[in-house]
């Protein structure tokens, strides 16, 4: 009978010392994910920026870039982001306007006029950039970017694919 309780009681100590170590909090090795809003879109605009210098490295190696045409590429890159500064903080400031509720008729226009301007210098970094490439590397830039087109076209089309087959509940 003591061999029962014995067991009994070792069973009980186990169940009950899993179940209280079970209820402890995991340590977290990485911060836990922004709850709020800000803390969101400051999280996606990391990420894209993270993919954009990932993407741009990516199409640096397969275009097989000398170190003169990576300089002449940062370089462009850079009087691009200069030259757009402006821009860029007054629609900063726009958009804060447009969060606080004070956005009008006049600051919509001129979005989207700062807008305009800013694809207009996006245009010319493009030019520049395709100018500096050789006739082989114009060629793969290309065959990358049709490359490119057919996977998103395929995503886009498994997706449609996902959606009509999914039940409806």
């Amino acid at each position: 009978m003591s061999l029962k309780k014995a067991l009994l009681s070792l069973i009980g100590l186990l169940v009950f010392g899993v179940a209280a170590v079970a209820q402890e909090p995991a340590p977290t090795s990485s911060p836990a994910p922004p709850t709020d809003r800000q803390g969101m879109r400051e999280q996606r605009m990391r990420l894209r920026l993270r993919r954009m210098q990932q993407d741009r490295i990516k199409l640096g190696r397969a275009l097989q870039l000398s170190d003169d045409q990576r300089q002449l590429r940062k370089a462009i890159r850079q009087k691009h982001l200069e030259a757009t500064k402006a821009q860029r903080d007054q629609l900063f400031q726009l958009r804060e306007r447009r969060r606080a509720g004070s956005f009008s008729e006049q600051d919509r226009i001129m979005a989207q006029q700062l807008r305009a301007e800013m694809r207009k210098v996006m245009a010319t970094a493009r030019a520049e950039n395709l100018n500096m490439l050789t006739n082989e590397q114009r060629e793969r830039l290309t065959t990358l970017r049709e490359q490119r087109k057919q996977v998103r076209q395929e995503r886009r089309q498994r997706m449609m694919e996902l959606r009509k087959n999914r039940p409806i509940g």
